[in-house]
């Protein structure tokens, strides 16, 4: 009985040892076709992108040097001779000098050509392109925030302004940021799958003593069709005692105007709360507006993708201290928010080289979710199951950015001032951004527009 017993205990390990073996052999295959499939959809990506390049999806003609990704991330940290010649060496050794930024905010994947006399200070182009994956990290709700699109189409005047020469006025002394623009999106926001291919322009330059400011402007096309137009850029190149004497942006609510006739629906829903806690702007950014909101806003509960803002490293706000739809110094509706910066936040780290600063888009991007905040606070989504937050198209933005968030900084406070509101099939928002930084006001937006869209298959639009 004893070896019957043995024998059958060791059949029954042997049963196991083969079932464990099938389920780690199951594991390792679905490891391999996930990984097939992936290199499959990049080589299908990659071949899309060549077969866009020869079909002339875009109406540009690239000129001049030309850099892939690995150059482009050397450009962006490394020996800047090393890619552009030996004529760029003088510069190699300033601690300071004017980069894109390094990834993740380094947003081209190749510079198709640039144009221009180098080192002449002159004028140029330069053509760059993006290519918007699946896989790409900054993806919300499978398209790419309207803040990262305007920030990627603004990045290159940094490389073709290094090779126009700027650092023989800088000197390793002077750092640029970016002080505005006008910027208009064509349709919705891009989707995953999709290659951006932009031309930037150096219309001109002005310069009174030691202050040098560029102006640009930027078009940008896929598969065909013109997706974001960027208009009136300009570029600054400041010392480190010019920003820290920025006097911020000239604009006051309580004097400003605005059309005090225009279109403002009433909320669909009477919200409970005045103020929302860092864990329920949390709530929101994951999709769960009847928590975050609370009484009235049950209908939430039934949604499958809610519409929401971003989460994780990409959520811009910690708390909101108003929300107020009756408030603020218009007495249309008002929404402050805030978040704290912290020395180690990741964008420090890679925008820019030894330049650590927040990106001003990133500041804009904190008003955009805060807009998205204000209309699911008035209830416009709780019968939008399955859209999302977009800017609304062909309109002309104007965004003035006059300050920066070094890691010094302490507190970024967010407002929104409501100037018009709809509801309806198509919900939309129209307010004046403001953001402040420490106490001086840094970004502001006349006007701009957001809306909600339906998603296609409730990840796409």
């Amino acid at each position: 009985m004893n070896f019957q017993r043995t024998v059958m205990n060791y059949h029954s390990q042997l049963v196991q040892a083969h079932r464990d073996y099938q389920i780690q052999q199951g594991e390792l295959h679905l490891q391999f076709l996930q990984q097939r499939e992936l290199a499959l959809k990049e080589m299908t990506a990659a071949l899309s992108t060549s077969a866009g390049t020869s079909e002339r999806l875009h109406p540009f003609q690239p000129v001049g040097p030309s850099f892939s990704r690995a150059e482009l991330e050397v450009l962006a940290s490394g020996k800047v001779s090393g890619i552009l010649g030996s004529r760029f060496e003088a510069q190699d050794k300033n601690a300071h000098q004017v980069r894109m930024p390094k990834p993740p905010l380094l947003f081209a994947d190749r510079v198709l050509g640039m144009e221009g006399e180098p080192g002449s200070l002159g004028l140029g182009k330069i053509w760059s392109e993006t290519n918007v994956s699946e896989s790409s990290w900054y993806l919300h709700d499978g398209c790419m925030p309207a803040s990262l699109m305007i920030e990627g189409m603004a990045n290159p005047v940094a490389l073709l302004m290094s090779w126009l020469g700027i650092e023989s006025h800088n000197k390793g002394e002077r750092n640029l940021r970016l002080l505005g623009c006008e910027f208009m999106f064509h349709e919705s926001l891009v989707k995953y799958n999709t290659t951006l291919t932009s031309e930037l322009t150096v219309d001109g330059h002005a310069h009174h003593g030691d202050t040098w400011i560029t102006t640009f402007h930027t078009d940008c096309y896929a598969a065909g069709q013109k997706r974001f137009t960027m208009r009136k850029g300009q570029v600054g190149f400041f010392t480190a005692a010019e920003l820290i004497g920025s006097r911020g942006v000239n604009w006051d609510a309580e004097t400003a105007r605005f059309h005090a006739d225009a279109r403002r629906d009433a909320p669909a829903v009477v919200c409970e709360h005045r103020s929302f806690t860092k864990e329920q702007v949390s709530l929101f950014s994951k999709g769960r507006t009847a928590e975050c909101f609370g009484t009235g806003y049950e209908a939430a509960f039934t949604h499958t993708r809610s519409p929401r803002i971003q989460a994780g490293k990409m959520l811009m706000i910690d708390e909101i201290e108003c929300f107020d739809p009756q408030g603020g110094p218009w007495e249309r509706g008002y929404l402050k928010a805030k978040k704290a910066i912290q020395p180690n936040e990741w964008f420090f780290l890679c925008h820019f080289h030894n330049d650590p600063v927040m990106p001003g888009l990133l500041q804009f991007e904190g008003c955009l979710q805060a807009m998205a905040f204000y209309l699911a606070g008035l209830g416009f989504t709780l019968d939008k199951d399955g859209y999302r937050f977009d800017p609304i198209p062909e309109v002309l933005y104007d965004l003035q950015l006059r300050g920066q968030a070094p890691p010094t900084a302490k507190e970024i406070i967010y407002e929104v001032f409501v100037e018009e509101v709809h509801g309806g099939d198509e919900p939309k928002l129209y307010a004046d951004l403001l953001v402040t930084v420490d106490g001086l006001k840094a970004c502001y937006c006349r006007r701009m527009g957001l809306r909600l869209v339906k998603m296609e298959d409730g990840r796409e639009g």
